[in-house]
């Protein structure tokens, strides 16, 4: 199926998990990757830029800032309301846990987690989509030794289109200057189980 083929929500998450692998690939042509985590973590810092939806379709390789976009560029051709979602850990201290951006899609009252690595997951409500992603970057952080209070600092924004080409420190100010911060209950929480 190419690109231009696609219908559905299930045919984009199918497309994309056959034709997009997670890394990018930098101005020099240099594929960064999971096969390689530092180097993929410095070049993030130093090479990475927000890939257009041709630029994805062209290289193959894309992480979660470029799959939102592109995810986001599609779902708003075929007529979806989405949000756009980042989730981070906000520590007055340097640490080492992941980032994370996505999108929920609104379809027939549902809010649809949108995951093209493990599905698409339809919630109740806007807050139980987010909680779900919370508990998922929890999840995923505690292999570097998140601690109780570390979860503490998670912020979650909701954010409008980035400008395509931006470095990463330009795609996380525009969203510190556009995007806005989600407070969701202390004592809510989410299970995954």
């Amino acid at each position: 199926m190419e690109y231009e083929e696609i219908k559905t929500p299930r045919q984009l998450l199918e497309f994309m998990y056959q034709n997009i692998q997670y890394g990018f690939v930098d101005d020099e042509g240099r594929v960064y990757g999971s096969f390689d985590m530092q180097a993929f973590q410095i070049g993030c810092k130093t090479k990475w830029r927000l890939s257009s939806t041709e630029r994805l379709l062209q290289v193959g390789y894309g992480h979660c800032f470029d799959v939102t976009e592109f995810e986001r560029t599609w779902f708003l051709e075929h007529g979806y309301e989405v949000k756009t979602m980042f989730i981070t850990f906000d520590c007055p201290y340097k640490v080492n846990f992941t980032c994370h951006a996505y999108l929920l899609f609104h379809k027939m009252n549902h809010y649809c987690y949108f995951d093209y690595k493990r599905g698409i997951f339809p919630f109740s409500s806007y807050e139980e989509a987010i909680l779900f992603q919370k508990e998922l970057h929890i999840e995923h952080n505690k292999q570097q030794k998140v601690s109780k209070k570390e979860i503490q600092y998670i912020k979650i924004y909701e954010y409008p289109t980035p400008p395509f080409n931006c470095t990463d420190d330009e795609f996380k100010m525009h969203i510190k200057l556009h995007g806005k911060e989600i407070i969701l209950p202390k004592e809510k929480t989410y299970s995954l189980k």
